[in-house]
């Protein structure tokens, strides 16, 4: 499976937006708010306490996979601020897109300017992957005076909005709500933040793990053949070392990249994003200090292993290592880049062809 991927927005757009408009009268009109106020009505607030364009990656059960455009990623609070329990449900269930059933994303000044499939801007659909961090993927009961935090992930904005309106489903206030909530969002268009990326000898700290690649060469790989008998690769090869720590408090699984386990294995690319083959072996050849077997990896561990790949050409300056987490006992993309010299070692002796 590739290490790339992009939704596509399925849930939640339609072509015709039902009940857009809701018959808003002269002396009845809906309350518009702004970031990090709270759109209050009935027994609940919303509030929007961030959002920014960002890059996410995804968790499938062979890998994360990265979205190759940014999204929109808005943080809310939702609280119940009366005295029963507020369902909060931003349209799980819902069966059409309607600011009557679901929290809507609108290109516009106001909610007053007209909200309409022309300027609603689609929610992202991730399907079967899983963003991991969002913290809610169902629709909950919030108990009075409790409050719970969101994550809502939409497309990107088109470059020529300059405000949006958030539009939260009456439902989600009460019964006897009649109309929905609006927050107004001011907006410019900016890059998302880069995805971090570590050096040589940084920690990547994701959920469960601790990931270091200490060291990179050049060379004529150690191998033992099935017959036990000692031999080197035919070719330079690139090897990349790297620790893993179990930072949970329970025992992780490391499955080494000589096995599948229907895992994504890890991928090697250069600046200009060229894949560098992994290097592989017959089966009953061993690669002398390369981790095997699957291991366990106790609370507090550590496992040292490398990985090797055939040795990029002259003209490649710059490396990006890309490793599934669920190989190191956990979930997310691990992402290392370092600088690349091109060099020639010399066999070792005892493999240098007779005079």
């Amino acid at each position: 499976m590739s290490l790339w991927f992009e939704t596509r927005n399925t849930r939640h757009i339609v072509d015709v937006v039902g009940a857009l408009a809701l018959g808003f009268t002269a002396c009845a009109k809906p309350v518009e708010v702004g970031p990090n106020e709270p759109m209050q009505q009935g027994a609940a607030s919303v509030t929007v306490t961030g959002y920014s364009l960002v890059h996410i990656d995804l968790e499938t059960p062979t890998g994360a996979v990265a979205m190759t455009r940014p999204v929109l990623k808005l943080d809310l609070d939702i609280t119940a601020t009366g005295e029963t329990p507020v369902r909060w449900n931003p349209g799980f269930d819902a069966n059409a897109a309607t600011q009557a059933q679901n929290v809507l994303l609108f290109a516009a000044p106001s909610w007053e300017n007209g909200l309409s499939p022309a300027n609603n801007i689609g929610a992202v659909a991730t399907g079967t992957h899983v963003y991991l961090d969002d913290p809610i993927v169902e629709a909950v009961d919030i108990a009075p005076g409790q409050t719970v935090k969101d994550v809502l992930l939409f497309s990107a904005p088109p470059s020529s909005a300059n405000n949006l309106v958030l539009s939260i489903p009456p439902q989600t206030f009460g019964e006897d709500i009649k109309f929905p909530g609006y927050i107004s969002l001011p907006y410019s268009a900016s890059e998302a933040e880069p995805r971090p990326v570590a050096e040589l000898n940084e920690d990547v700290e994701a959920r469960e793990f601790r990931f270091k690649a200490t060291g990179v060469d050049i060379v004529y790989q150690a191998l033992k053949s099935a017959d036990g008998k000692e031999a080197v690769s035919r070719d330079p090869l690139l090897r990349v070392k790297f620790t893993v720590t179990n930072t949970s408090d329970t025992p992780i699984e490391y499955i080494p990249t000589r096995q599948s386990s229907g895992v994504d294995y890890p991928a090697l690319t250069d600046q200009n994003g060229a894949i560098q083959n992994r290097a592989t072996f017959a089966a009953g050849v061993d690669v002398v200090g390369q981790v095997r077997e699957r291991q366990t990896i106790a609370p507090g561990k550590s496992i040292k292993d490398f990985i090797l790949f055939d040795r990029p050409t002259r003209g490649v300056e710059t490396l990006h290592l890309l490793y599934p987490g669920r190989r190191l006992g956990g979930t997310g993309l691990v992402r290392v880049q370092f600088p690349y010299t091109w060099a020639n070692p010399e066999i070792p002796d005892d493999f240098k062809p007779k005079p």
